[in-house]
């Protein structure tokens, strides 16, 4: 085996990134192999433009986990940096400030479950089996997978995944809320780079701030999260009111349309959170609408005493 031929690819489509486990049969997370993810994250961080992140594997399975022989002979000590290593690299991807898709089929279980759980979202081939089968060996995941699936499913579905040992359908998973979503196996790449590309071009700092609210609320529940929102109104609020105000200057009824509009989306530009402009462009309307200070008409609503339509 020609071992300097690297086990992880790292391409580019313009604002869309692939990082490739390209190791098969197994793509088995050795030394090269997380040396080599190590490697291709630096590429990735250092890459000018991208705005979306797609992970994937080559052959038959996207992962089979760690290579056993990662561990032989080593001591308590010797392990720690290992480990630390990978979950360094797994809160790197966590970091990137653009949306990340794992596009996982095959096997994805142990270690290469973990990997994709670092990322935002995980599209799964029908029929792929997923787990942490550690608990079978006497051991419990090295990369954070207990806590990852709470965060997505609860903790019972974590204590559930990780006690049992067992590996589960992506069916499943998707069921569960583990997992985002089941395609048929002849799709999954090309609909996952579509899904990605349509990603890599929508509201690059709305995305951001999303992510950061997401990481906002693990770390310190809705409080943590409603602290870094109320920062995130005070950044946006003047683009977005001054989106909406140019809107209605134009005859548009503010943001309305803003996706297909060009006079709109010219003062409510997509990368700087056109999203949030929809937000709190509603809000100042209906505040407006509220104190006498706008003419503009909402949407009539029904007296709770009056008989439902027919």
């Amino acid at each position: 085996m020609n071992s300097s031929k690297p086990k992880v690819l790292f391409t580019r489509d313009g604002p869309l990134g692939t990082v490739t486990l390209a190791s098969p049969p197994l793509n088995l997370i050795g030394r090269q192999l997380v040396s080599d993810l190590l490697a291709a994250l630096d590429q990735v961080e250092a890459a000018e433009g991208l705005r979306a992140l797609m992970l994937r594997g080559e052959g038959k399975v996207f992962s089979a986990g760690a290579d056993v022989a990662l561990f032989a002979g080593m001591t308590a000590h010797q392990l720690r940096p290992l480990i630390g290593s990978f979950l360094d690299l797994g809160h790197r991807i966590e970091r990137l400030p653009y949306p990340t898709l794992a596009a996982v089929h095959g096997t994805c279980m142990a270690g290469g479950f973990e990997l994709a759980l670092f990322c935002d979202l995980i599209w799964a081939a029908e029929g792929t089996m997923l787990g942490l089968p550690e608990a079978r060996l006497g051991i419990v995941p090295l990369a954070g997978g207990i806590e990852r699936i709470a965060t997505r499913a609860g903790l019972g579905r974590a204590r559930s995944v990780a006690l049992g040992g067992e590996l589960h359908t992506a069916e499943e998973f998707a069921a569960w809320g583990v997992i985002d979503r089941v395609l048929a196996a002849d799709e999954l790449h090309s609909a996952g780079m579509e899904f990605a590309s349509r990603l890599a071009g929508g509201p690059t700092r709305a995305f951001a701030v999303v992510k950061e609210l997401t990481r906002s609320y693990t770390a310190g529940g809705v409080a943590g999260a409603d602290a870094l929102l109320a920062d995130a109104a005070a950044a946006g609020a003047v683009l977005a009111l001054n989106a909406w105000a140019a809107g209605m200057a134009e005859g548009t009824n503010g943001y309305n349309g803003c996706d297909t509009n060009p006079a709109v989306c010219r003062h409510a530009d997509r990368d700087t959170g056109y999203v949030l402009a929809a937000v709190f462009a509603a809000s100042a309307l209906y505040g407006a609408v509220a104190t006498g200070t706008c003419n503009a008409q909402l949407p009539s609503r029904p007296r709770q005493d009056s008989p439902a339509p027919k």
